[in-house]
Formats: C-alpha cells, sequence, structure tokens
C-alpha cells in the first residue's frame, strides 16, 4: 500500500477528534465509509479501522484486501501482525 492513502486515511480518522455533535459524527462516518470503499477498491491491500471518541465506538471496519493472491477481504476479525 502507498504512503497517499495511508495519509488519507489518517487525516481523515484525526479529523473525528475535532467532531461537535452526532450529527457531524454520522456525516463523517458516511464520509469515511466511501472514501476508504473507493480507496480499496479492486485488488488492493487494505485496512482495518476503528475510532472512537469519549470511550465509544463512532466508526469501525475493515476495508480492502488482507491477502490480494487469495481475494481474502480484511474483516473486523482479521488478525495482523505487529508493525504491519
Amino acid at each position: 500500500m502507498t504512503r497517499y492513502p495511508l495519509l488519507s486515511a489518517f487525516l481523515i480518522f484525526t479529523f473525528a477528534l475535532a467532531l461537535p455533535n452526532h450529527s457531524a459524527e454520522l456525516s463523517f462516518v458516511e464520509g469515511a465509509n466511501r472514501h476508504l470503499r473507493e480507496m480499496t477498491a479492486g485488488d488492493t491491500p487494505g485496512v482495518a479501522v476503528l475510532v472512537a471518541r469519549d470511550g465509544k465506538i463512532v466508526f469501525q471496519g475493515g476495508f480492502g484486501l488482507a491477502d490480494v493472491a487469495k481475494k481474502t477481504p480484511i474483516t473486523l476479525e482479521t488478525k495482523f501482525r505487529i508493525g504491519s
């Protein structure tokens, strides 16, 4: 995976920390979900994401492929090696 998709995902989720209310959180979730699906479309290595605010999960999901050759999707249950 290149640096730009990772940077993009990092910036999106950093933005989540500044959300002022529930409607903004909902808008963020919809936008982040759409962006991550577009970013990991096709045969692309993906990411697993969790965003929490005030101890509550605001957004979580698995996007793209864990194994491109086998076309194994990333899910919330996918295990990653540390530092991967």
